[in-house]
């Protein structure tokens, strides 16, 4: 799929653009989308696959998360069967077998199953030694469905940490970028992966650099701060709404 699409071979991407031939009944956009861009992880030796989970981490700015001991090999698993499914589940071991876990939940355009899944996931998917050196990252084009089951009840901290990472679309593109210009096969599923993402339509966030060359500093402010210092921020929907449509191109803020 992935090689397919950089030589421009299949338009089956489309599908997961909303496009529909008839014939389906169903389209399993989010398994589909999982496997495409996560199911080439199993084939990439342990070092390199850690090294682009390691980008994730310090881009959600949770580097001192990260084991000091570099992984001499991984497990990797897909839809291990469960009770409640996890997309994916990795496991690292350093050469002293101490193990670092990332459980994974993929959503795209999708609701969770019900609101007590990423929970469930957690506490009965895990045993209670595993949690200890796990980290449990949700994926989707916003994140507000991940806030929402961790205000439901944070089951996910534990010390200090708060084990629950949410993790946009568009930040995944962030971190393949930081990996394309490594020496190995890591730097080509990269590459492609991105292309993969920006095909179906996620754009990795550009800051407000550009932006602050070509808008009022009085516009930046607005968005950085328009529902106020008690509020998250969650998206330009709202600044969108109260600025006139003239004075904003939110295309400033994100790149192919």
């Amino acid at each position: 799929m992935l090689h397919a699409l950089e030589k421009n071979k299949t338009a089956y991407y489309r599908r997961y653009l909303g496009y529909r031939d008839g014939h389906e009944k169903r389209v399993c956009e989010e398994d589909e989308i999982t496997s495409t861009v996560f199911g080439p992880l199993e084939f990439i030796e342990a070092a390199s696959v850690f090294q682009f989970w390691s980008e994730v981490f310090r881009l959600q700015g949770r580097s001192a998360a990260l084991p000091v001991q570099a992984p001499v090999r991984y497990k990797f698993k897909l839809w291990p069967r469960h009770e409640v499914e996890p997309d994916a589940h990795l496991t690292f071991f350093s050469a002293e077998n101490k193990r670092f876990d990332i459980l994974i939940e993929v959503k795209w355009h999708a609701p969770l199953s019900g609101k007590n899944q990423l929970r469930l996931q957690w506490l009965n998917y895990l045993d209670e030694d595993v949690r200890q050196n796990c980290w449990h990252v949700f994926i989707a084009p916003e994140i507000s469905a991940g806030l929402e089951a961790r205000d439901s009840g944070n089951v996910w901290k534990i010390g200090n940490d708060e084990r629950l990472i949410l993790v946009s679309w568009a930040q995944i593109r962030n971190a393949l970028s930081k990996c394309q210009g490594r020496p190995d096969g890591l730097a080509r599923w990269a590459a492609l992966t991105s292309h993969f993402l920006e095909k179906i339509g996620i754009r990795r966030f550009n800051g407000f650099d550009k932006a602050q060359k070509e808008l009022p500093v009085a516009e930046i402010l607005h968005l950085w701060s328009f529902k106020g210092l008690t509020h998250r921020f969650t998206g330009f929907a709202v600044a969108a709404n109260e600025l006139p449509k003239s004075e904003i191109d939110f295309k400033l803020f994100f790149k192919e």
